[in-house]
């Protein structure tokens, strides 16, 4: 599982991010969020699009859903029949 960010490069991006405004606000106002919580991080280069397309190439088989504040989470599970098997 990975949770990562994706980067607004897109109108489609843009327009995505922006319908997802009012749900992040009032989300960090129930969770008291606070700007600095002290963790270090870079920004991000690819955006979703990129991330789909590698991640289908690489990992058969994965989920990708777009989350809030620029997030997304990746899953994937190894295909029973490659276990023990080496890869190509």
């Amino acid at each position: 599982m990975v949770v990562g960010l994706a980067a607004n490069h897109t109108p489609s991006d843009w327009i995505l991010s922006a319908a997802a405004l009012l749900f992040v606000r009032i989300g960090s106002l129930l969770h008291r969020e606070t700007a600095d919580v002290g963790v270090p991080t870079t920004e991000p280069r690819e955006n979703l699009a990129v991330i789909r397309h590698v991640s289908r190439k690489v990992l058969p088989g994965r989920k990708l859903r777009r989350g809030l504040y620029y997030r997304y989470l990746l899953t994937w599970e190894k295909p029973k029949e490659a276990i023990g098997s080496v890869p190509q």
